[in-house]
């Protein structure tokens, strides 16, 4: 199954930070990046959940799921998608540790956020650069 430029672009970001990634195709609207470091500076694995079609919805299931998977390889969990994310999914991010970031942060160059920086963000608390809820249907 073809890669979407969206999955692209996360990886390029990550490869760019210094990230060693890997990618899995979950169905036609979702796609998991595997990135992996050891420089000593933060989290040294992170999972990204990457939904590419603008038409799906991203729910409770989907932030179920991600953290699941980030629990099974001890790695820090980002949600980035094209698609909204229901009130839900979004309440349910912000409870199990789980950044929602917006997809300006992958697709524009001239963004300087990091994912290290966004991860101590989302551990603060901070609002930064992130996805506006939507309400679950």
């Amino acid at each position: 199954m073809a890669d979407s430029p969206f999955v692209d672009a996360v990886r390029h970001h990550l490869v760019s930070e210094g990230w060693m990634t890997a990618r899995t195709r979950v169905n036609d609207a979702t796609a998991v990046v595997r990135a992996l470091r050891e420089d000593g500076r933060g989290p040294s694995r992170v999972l990204v959940m990457v939904v590419d079609d603008p038409d799906a919805a991203v729910v409770t299931d989907h932030v179920a799921r991600l953290v699941a998977g980030a629990e099974r390889r001890d790695a820090a969990a980002l949600l980035t998608s094209l698609a909204t994310v229901t009130d839900r999914a979004h309440r349910t991010a912000d409870a199990r540790g789980v950044a929602v970031v917006a997809p300006a942060i992958f697709r524009d160059s001239s963004v300087e956020t990091t994912v290290l920086e966004i991860l101590e963000a989302d551990r603060r608390g901070d609002d930064g650069e992130v996805v506006e809820p939507a309400d679950e249907p």
